[in-house]
């Protein structure tokens, strides 16, 4: 019976250990938001020793720092869930698509950011051109990767090619 009392003490022991683990990783996430000025995120202790990150922000890039952050916090805290429920505001996401639009340099190439896509659209030079601005696209893309991979942002190519200053309706595949 001892031992069983002992095992009950321990374990009961652990449990309130990890909850005072979970609120320390919580409370640490949250100075260190507002340290990096990520003000809009927010790390809550949740339910089943769970620690919550979430808010809205400004760009992609903020997004990524905001996961290295949880994932330094991870590897420091294996042993507690930390779920990163971040999202990029509206205004952060046209100012990607317009960032990407500007290293394309084509003014007859547009990009835009419409539901969990970036479109590309319009016409150009050559299938060279054409790949090269989807690549462009992809590569701002790259370092960005939500967890939820249900969210997955994906590229939309709409480009035609021009030829003989005449506009074919679609590129080649």
């Amino acid at each position: 019976m001892k031992v069983f009392t002992g095992f009950l003490v321990l374990t009961f022991l652990s449990v309130q250990a990890l909850g005072c683990a979970e609120h320390d990783t919580a409370a640490s996430l949250e100075k260190t938001f507002k340290a990096q000025n990520l003000t809009t995120v927010k790390a809550t202790k949740a339910g089943n020793n769970l620690v919550l990150v979430d808010g809205e922000v400004a760009s992609a890039e903020d997004a990524v720092r905001v996961g290295k952050l949880v994932e330094g916090f991870r590897m420091a805290n294996p042993a507690i869930p930390i779920q990163n429920m971040v999202r990029v505001s509206e205004e952060g996401w046209k100012m990607l698509a317009a960032k990407i639009e500007r290293d394309i340099a084509s003014s007859e190439i547009t990009v835009s950011v419409k539901g969990k896509s970036v479109v590309l659209e319009g016409a150009a030079d050559s299938e060279f051109v054409a790949d090269r601005a989807v690549e462009l696209a992809r590569s701002h893309l790259r370092s960005f990767k939500p967890e939820d991979p249900k969210s997955e942002i994906q590229i939309v190519d709409m480009l035609r090619i021009k030829q003989a200053g005449k506009v074919a309706k679609t590129k080649k595949p």
